[in-house]
């Protein structure tokens, strides 16, 4: 990934996986919620948020998001 993207989003020093199936156990029941609501109560509380949306991406396709 561009090092200049990850700097921006603070990532540059994670370690990324693919397809955590611990990650996915616990999210499944989230599965097609909208959390568009949530958002702005987590900005107003200066809480940081990545809203990913991959064009080539099954499940965070940029239609969804």
């Amino acid at each position: 990934a561009n090092a200049a993207v990850k700097a921006a989003l603070g990532t540059q020093n994670q370690t990324w996986s693919e397809c955590n199936t611990n990650v996915y156990s616990y999210l499944i029941g989230d599965w097609v919620h909208n959390f568009a609501i949530d958002v702005p109560t987590l900005l107003a509380a200066n809480v940081r948020v990545l809203v990913y949306s991959g064009m080539l991406d099954f499940i965070c396709n940029y239609y969804g998001g």
